[in-house]
């Protein structure tokens, strides 16, 4: 007990010590204190987040805008997989024509746009979570065009 009272007496003052070198000290990048000092850029996307729903009416006219900026290189203006970098000697990524692409929901296709799928990218953390659902409205509009032309 005397042993725990001298130890408390001659580490207390310590304790209270404070030069303020712990403040003047930069945090080490990559750190949990490094991300919790940094404030959170004004516009940025969540890693992860994505609405649980579309939003009520996507806006088609961005979902096309939006679709020419990041999915024309690769897919094409139509969406046939026949983008500028095919014409490079990339490989040609599916149609969205194709039987299997038609039956895509909205959903799954926010989902591969957000955490890619093969070999794409992902682009959830360049494209904001309503703008990947525009993107995924214009994909459904690309596909109802193609089948309305097919009558």
């Amino acid at each position: 007990m005397r042993r725990a009272a001298i130890l408390t007496s001659l580490l207390l003052p310590l304790a209270a010590c404070d030069d303020g070198l712990a403040q003047r000290q930069p945090t080490r990048p990559g750190t949990v204190a490094a991300a919790l000092a940094d404030p959170v850029p004004p516009g940025s996307v969540p890693r992860g987040s994505l609405p649980s729903a579309p939003p009520s009416a996507p806006d088609l006219a961005r979902g096309r805008d939006r679709f020419a900026i990041h999915c024309t290189p690769c897919h094409g203006i139509g969406g046939n997989g026949d983008g500028a970098v095919v014409r490079h000697g990339f490989p040609a990524p599916p149609s969205f024509h194709a039987a299997d692409k038609q039956a895509l929901t909205p959903a799954r296709i926010v989902d591969v746009l957000t955490h890619g799928s093969g070999p794409m990218p992902a682009y959830g953390d360049r494209i904001a979570p309503a703008d990947r659902w525009a993107i995924a409205a214009h994909v459904k509009a690309l596909q109802a065009g193609r089948a309305e032309g097919r009558r």
